[in-house]
């Protein structure tokens, strides 16, 4: 057995029919993306002089049209993240055009898909936006809701006709006196819960309550109020008395008036 030292035939590659010569790279560790590692070795490709005297070409998505001439291609890696990205910005701009479609079809006009974005959803025209239904569930004896109905003017003042309120009695106290008397039994019954009122008041500059709250005059029930309230409701929405006038609001607000400031006159 003897050993001979000889040059071996070196592989011929081709590519789409086209004589090819591969030089790999590896990337990964402190670059890892090939589009960098591209960019710093363009500069360098661009000062290559071949036998030919033609400059190097370097095609990024598309392989050398001719054979004549030296020219590199950028493969592997790159050209799998053009070809992802060019098929994912295809679908996008699709999915854009479907959703423009969409729009248009709702509101009826190409006028408000071709402007800005206005800064909030109550500010769109009126006469493509119908008024946003806001559903308000109170009782009149809760010192929240008390606290909240300067909210709900500012609401109904700032929007208008752009939103539509739909009050809702909830008997949070259909039971008063049992309500506090099993609840606060702990707590100093009827004048504890009147001391957590006060405190609660005290959080707000917009309201007061009467020293004597649920001590001196304590309502057993606010059903009654709720079912008044509701009637003049009724009224409002068959005509017979003109939502112009707010009787509904001004009998709610007379109501909550009444029992923490005049400790519960119409109770």
């Amino acid at each position: 057995m003897k050993t001979e030292t000889t040059t071996a035939d070196t592989s011929i590659y081709h590519k789409n029919l086209q004589p090819v010569v591969y030089i790999l790279g590896d990337v990964s560790g402190r670059v890892e993306s090939a589009v960098y590692a591209m960019l710093n070795l363009q500069p360098q490709i661009d000062k290559l002089v071949p036998t030919t005297g033609t400059k190097v070409q370097t095609y990024l998505t598309e392989q050398p049209p001719t054979t004549e001439t030296y020219a590199i291609k950028w493969d592997g890696e790159w050209q799998v993240t053009y070809e992802v990205f060019r098929d994912l910005g295809i679908a996008f701009a699709v999915v854009l055009v479907l959703i423009y479609a969409l729009v248009v079809g709702g509101f009826q006009s190409f006028v408000i898909t071709s402007t800005p974005p206005l800064t909030h959803p109550l500010s769109y025209p009126q006469n493509l936006m119908e008024p946003i239904h806001i559903s308000y569930f109170s009782d009149v004896l809760c010192v929240w809701a008390y606290i909240a109905q300067i909210r709900l003017d500012e609401l109904q003042t700032n929007f208008q006709d752009k939103i539509a309120i739909a009050p809702h009695f909830v008997p949070v106290f259909g039971d008063a006196r049992e309500k506090l008397e099993n609840r606060w039994r702990d707590k100093g019954g009827f004048q504890g819960y009147s001391d957590h009122v006060h405190a609660v008041v005290k959080k707000f500059d917009h309201i007061t309550v009467h020293p004597d709250i649920w001590t001196d005059v304590i309502p057993p029930s606010s059903s009654s109020c709720h079912l008044f309230l509701h009637a003049i409701q009724l009224l409002e929405m068959k005509g017979i008395v003109p939502k112009a006038e707010k009787v509904f609001e001004k009998a709610t607000w007379a109501f909550r008036e009444a029992f923490f400031n005049k400790t519960g006159e119409c109770f």
